[in-house]
């Protein structure tokens, strides 16, 4: 008996240490967790995602982004080097020469048999035809095209991420609304069944519920297997996971500004910018393959180290070499025309980039207002079909009117409802991309 009480004992200690032993860890967790929390450590990736968070993602994760980041930096470098042409350049050279014995006397001091030359070189260009200028104006034009090139980018990943993010908002009504849309044909078919025990009811009744509710979860399963699609394409934009939750913050405001006000932007959008910033670089390049028909001038300066001959003594020299174009077999003239047509090209892509434009924004324009109205429009039938149903069923109640009348009518105000919220994530869809189309929305 007392070795029983005495193992009772001892366990009641073991008990009492573990319990002790889970309270300290608990305890210990619960530290780490609020200092790693203080310390802004994050323990898990996000499980939740608003659309402006997802497009963010999708820029740091995008490779055509990154690579317009490295046409940003090369741009810079080839600026550096067009610059570099203005200031001097010096470098150094050093020769050896061996040649036949010249003749004795004045021969062998001019020209003697073996020549050494160490000199340094500086040499500073004057003149150019204003070619230098306008070069380092053209690249400085290609640095803003390539940053306003990253901005056209970012505008089309937008567009891609508006899309997928709002489309799996948009699949997973629907399949919400079905699945809700299922369940009422299901409640309905329960009744269904009771009342034809009691002859209230025909059997062809309860097969056309049947029917529908077939229909109803197999358009469910297709709206899954969209939602899956689209989950996954979100999934690759962001690289977060395909399952996580997606919150609808997208706001449509219930007046829209004018369209005046959309088309007023059309210059601002950064495709329309990197255009004219590439009809500004084929002008440079016009002023640039003009300028080979100026003469150039250029200052030298030697300074010699060693230096054979009886000009050893003589340390340095300076001179100043004036150079003018006159007959290249028409080279020049060539390339100042090819410069004026890419010029023209250029200036056509433009005008047509901003009828384009424009023919986006007043397209985008006329869906928004058509998806406002007619989301007033199936607002208005939602709100209808749902008395309806509720008179309906009450008339059903009473024997005043048929099954098929009640499918009818229930079938009427889930397609309304349905199409109520996909009209409505439309509408976001539209006003995302009118947004960013009439250049309002900055990358």
């Amino acid at each position: 008996m007392q070795k029983i009480k005495k193992r009772a004992c001892l366990f009641d200690v073991f008990i009492l240490l573990r319990y002790a032993f889970f309270m300290v860890s608990r305890v210990a967790m619960g530290f780490a967790l609020w200092l790693m929390s203080t310390s802004g450590f994050a323990l898990a990736p996000s499980t939740t995602m608003n659309f402006e968070e997802a497009f963010q993602k999708a820029l740091l994760r995008s490779e055509t982004i990154l690579i317009t980041d490295q046409q940003i930096l090369q741009a810079e470098a080839v600026y550096a080097q067009v610059r570099a042409s203005l200031f001097p350049s010096i470098f150094g050279s050093a020769t050896f020469l061996q040649q036949d014995t010249p003749p004795a006397g004045t021969a062998s001091g001019i020209s003697p048999a073996s020549q050494q030359t160490v000199k340094l070189t500086a040499q500073q260009p004057l003149f150019r035809g204003f070619r230098e200028y306008a070069a380092i104006r053209q690249q400085n034009l290609s640095i803003e095209a390539s940053r306003v090139a990253r901005a056209s980018a970012a505008k089309l990943l937008f567009s891609d991420v508006t899309d997928a993010f709002h489309q799996v908002l948009l699949q997973t009504q629907d399949i919400q609304n079905l699945e809700d849309e299922i369940k009422i044909n299901q409640h309905r078919l329960s009744d269904l069944r009771g009342f034809v025990r009691i002859g209230r009811s025909r059997q062809t009744e309860v097969l056309t519920v049947e029917a529908n509710v077939a229909t109803l979860e197999a358009q469910a399963e297709t709206g899954r297997a969209l939602l899956l699609a689209q989950r996954e394409v979100l999934a690759f934009l962001t690289g977060q996971p395909a399952e996580t939750s997606l919150v609808d913050s997208v706001q449509v405001p219930e007046a829209s500004p004018e369209l005046a006000s959309f088309l007023a932007g059309i210059s601002t959008r950064p495709d329309v910018q990197a255009q004219d910033k590439l009809f500004k670089i084929s002008e440079e390049g016009v002023t640039i393959a003009r300028g080979g028909h100026y003469p150039s001038l250029d200052l030298y300066g030697n300074y010699y180290f060693v230096r054979p001959g009886f000009l050893s003594s003589v340390l340095w020299d300076v001179s100043l070499v004036f150079t003018l174009p006159i007959f290249q077999g028409g080279l020049i003239t060539a390339q100042v025309h090819a410069a004026s047509a890419l010029m023209m090209q250029n200036q056509f892509l433009l005008q047509g980039l901003r009828r384009s434009s424009e023919q986006e924004i007043r397209t985008l324009f006329g869906r928004l207002a058509s998806d406002k109205l007619q989301l007033q429009k199936y607002r208005l039938a939602d709100d209808l079909n749902q008395k309806n149903y509720a008179a309906v069923q009450r008339d059903y109640k009473l024997g005043l009117v048929t099954n098929i009348e009640v499918l009818q009518i229930l079938t009427a105000t889930q397609q309304a409802r349905r199409a109520f919220d996909q009209t409505r994530y439309i509408t976001k869809i539209d006003f995302l991309k009118l947004d960013a189309a009439s250049g309002r929305r900055a990358f």
